[in-house]
């Protein structure tokens, strides 16, 4: 974990850094907490240190827990496996310059987002994912997908499926990826494709949410790392021969400026968070993340790529899309 200050005259920046694989954005969001914690109780005792962390059980043992053998055998047999069908475009492989870009939306969009929701029967998510599929469609522009079952990877938090799965503030990586295909028509829009959305999320909620993913996983590192190394070694190679990788879409969901506030400064004043953003994970072909959060009733769009690789002007259309699908 890496914890940065960035001095400007129109306000300073922290940026609290860690890998994906050693916690996911929620457990990110608890080390932001942890340091601003710290922040208050050095301004309040210059001496103060925090309560040392012992270790803590970072695996899903307490969710396997809950299924009977018979149960974990039969998920594993009905999850249907990932099947890449088409890519974010790019303009060739290899790396390039980082680069982030983003779009923040006003607070009443938010509500139309919301009001169309509740037309629709569909969540704030749910149609953040159909705007995200259609934009896809657009910048793409490809006869081909037209009709044409596509699919993305979305994910879902285990923690709001399995409260108490771990102790409260723990940073660990509790989110588990699945996919939602979809067959769009030429023309269709937001209420067009909404239905199918609302189907595959609500599906994906009933049932046994995360526990084949987690035995599926489970069986790998069972192998030990030889098993890890041969499974990122054939997956990576199958992306480059095919050349195609689902698009990625992360709800990380609503940024409360209370678990920071208040923020004491050193002559007496208090101060205040001015924003609160997630940068994701940098991508280069053929991955393609695009995450939404909320802060102060303000939405955020984000992806973070690799320039060169991918195209800057396309990137920024892309975003422009999924602004105008919005409601």
């Amino acid at each position: 974990m890496r914890v940065g200050l960035y001095r400007r005259a129109e306000g300073d920046i922290v940026a609290v850094t860690c890998h994906h694989g050693f916690c996911d954005a929620a457990g990110a969001m608890i080390l932001a907490r942890e340091v601003f914690a710290a922040y208050r109780g050095v301004m309040a005792d210059p001496d103060y240190r925090p309560f040392p962390r012992e270790p803590y059980d970072r695996g899903t043992d307490q969710i396997l827990a809950l299924y009977s053998e018979e149960e974990r055998k039969r998920a594993l047999a009905e999850e249907e496996p990932f099947v890449d069908r088409w890519r974010f475009p790019a303009e060739r492989t290899g790396r390039g310059t980082p680069r982030i870009a983003s779009r923040t939306l006003a607070p009443e969009r938010l509500g139309r987002i919301k009001a169309f929701g509740g037309e629709h029967g569909a969540t704030v998510n749910d149609v953040l994912i159909a705007a995200f599929f259609l934009a896809l469609l657009r910048v793409r522009d490809d006869p081909s997908d037209r009709g044409a079952p596509r699919s993305i990877l979305t994910s879902a938090d285990l923690r709001r499926r399995y409260p108490g799965c771990h102790g409260e503030g723990l940073p660990v990586n509790l989110s588990v990826a699945y996919e939602a295909t979809l067959s769009v028509d030429e023309g269709a829009g937001l209420e067009e494709i909404i239905g199918q959305v609302t189907e595959v999320t609500a599906r994906r909620k009933a049932g046994t949410p995360g526990l084949s993913a987690i035995l599926f996983y489970g069986g790998i590192m069972a192998g030990g790392m030889p098993a890890v190394r041969a499974f990122f070694e054939e997956m990576n190679e199958r992306y480059l021969s095919s050349g195609l990788k689902n698009p990625v879409f992360s709800n990380l969901g609503i940024f409360d400026p209370g678990d920071y506030l208040p923020v004491p400064g050193n002559d007496g004043t208090m101060l205040d968070l001015l924003d609160l953003q997630y940068l994701p994970c940098v991508c280069w072909p053929y991955g393609f993340l695009m995450t939404a959060s909320t802060f102060r009733g303000s939405l955020t769009i984000a992806t973070a790529y690799e320039e060169g690789p991918y195209s800057t002007p396309v990137v920024e259309r892309f975003l422009g899309y999924v602004d105008g699908y919005l409601p």
